[in-house]
């Protein structure tokens, strides 16, 4: 056994008997709830890691749950992705999480209570180069970075994917796809180029608004890397990438299409912002700040379509923040309780965990305040974490 595969079993061992004591001292047996945290783990035989969340909304516990489900796919363990490659929905009536397998280029379901594997599901054999994934619960559209294309997925009983078709999709400088989001009939994507582009996706298929355009913050060096949308529906949120302090571009989406953004920066101490997640509320955007390794809770106005001021936390303890999907929320409702971000060593391959900060705000007052000062909790499967789900997810 190497060194690497050794030190792999070893913290699965202690995860796994941190697990058990969880259990004996009943701080994460919420089974009746049905609260769980889904990893992506990237490796060459892929698996997806479920995590129980238990104890409180304002000390949620994590507790793993063995073994891990097998993808029946390929994870890449060079893959440096900017998009969400595990994403949950309720399928009908049941719950559903889909993992990309990107090295094998396809997509497996699993159904959720059960951590049943549901099966393993391919598009056309000419989009390739599977990175990221966003569902509205009757369509899942993946993003193929080699073919430049986005296919689109039926999605059925039993957690399962029919393809329906494929369009493509590149930027104006022909990049491909690094981030996307989808609310009602209007999916966004952002590219590696930083330009950004919208689709509409009211009969299943995306059709192309001819709408694409870089952002305001281009010119100035700042660089489209992420996108969530507002609760209403009328504002794409861009996280804005630059070794300078945190930043992000809003564009007005009630007509269908992209707006020209506004800039918006002067948001705190952080630097290097990249990925953006709201709240349940809407009121609340989180950015994570890879230059100085912290997170920002911004206020959103989802009227205006203004982000303001909010707070920022303290440096993260341990390892380093890995941001490409590396965001979740406890709860469905509200600020979302406490944000979970995923972090990684940028040293050790194999050294990943998940952090917890607890959210507090009000009108007059925000913070953010990490809940585990001894770093983060692990997930001994992943070899490149890079992507969580929690279910129940977010409403909008």
């Amino acid at each position: 056994m190497n060194r690497k595969r050794a030190k792999r079993t070893l913290r699965a061992l202690g995860m796994l008997l941190s697990a058990i004591s969880l259990h004996q001292l009943g701080l994460a047996d919420d089974a009746k709830e049905g609260k769980y945290l889904i990893t992506n783990d990237n490796q060459e035989i892929n698996t997806a890691t479920f995590f129980e969340i238990g104890g409180t909304p304002t000390a949620p516990t994590l507790t793993l749950l063995v073994p891990p489900v097998e993808t029946e796919g390929a994870g890449d363990i060079s893959n440096t992705a900017a998009s969400k490659t595990v994403v949950v929905a309720k399928v009908g009536k049941e719950a559903c999480a889909f993992i990309s397998n990107i090295k094998s280029g396809n997509v497996t379901g699993i159904v959720i209570p059960s951590q049943k594997y549901a099966g393993i599901f391919s598009a056309s054999s000419t989009d390739t180069g599977l990175t990221g994934l966003v569902s509205n619960g009757t369509y899942l559209y993946a993003s193929y970075n080699s073919s430049k294309t986005i296919a689109t997925f039926q999605m059925g009983a039993g957690c399962s994917l029919s393809f329906v078709g494929d369009v493509p999709a590149v930027g104006l400088a022909d990049d491909p796809i690094s981030g996307m989001a989808l609310h009602g009939g209007v999916l966004v994507v952002v590219y590696g180029d930083g330009s950004i582009e919208s689709f509409s996706v009211s009969a299943g298929v995306p059709v192309p608004n001819d709408d694409e355009q870089y952002t305001f913050g281009y010119n100035q060096g700042y660089r489209a890397f992420s996108v969530d949308i507002s609760k209403n529906g009328q504002y794409a949120v861009f996280g804005d990438y630059k070794n300078a302090p945190t930043a992000v571009e809003t564009s007005d989406i009630s007509s269908g299409k992209l707006t020209p953004t506004v800039f918006n920066d002067n948001l705190g101490a952080g630097t290097g912002s990249r990925d953006v997640l709201l709240s349940p509320s809407g009121n609340i955007l989180y950015i994570t700040d890879a230059g100085s390794l912290q997170v920002t809770a911004a206020k959103f106005n989802e009227t205006s379509g203004n982000v303001t001021l909010g707070c920022v936390s303290s440096v993260l303890t341990g390892h380093y923040v890995v941001l490409p999907g590396g965001l979740a929320l406890d709860s469905a409702s509200g600020t979302g309780g406490v944000v979970y971000v995923v972090q990684e060593n940028g040293t050790t391959d194999g050294d990943n965990g998940i952090n917890m900060l607890l959210v507090d705000s009000t009108e007059a007052e925000c913070t953010l305040t990490e809940l585990l000062p001894g770093g983060p909790v692990g997930d001994p499967n992943a070899f490149d974490l890079q992507s969580i789900a929690v279910w129940p997810p977010r409403p909008f």
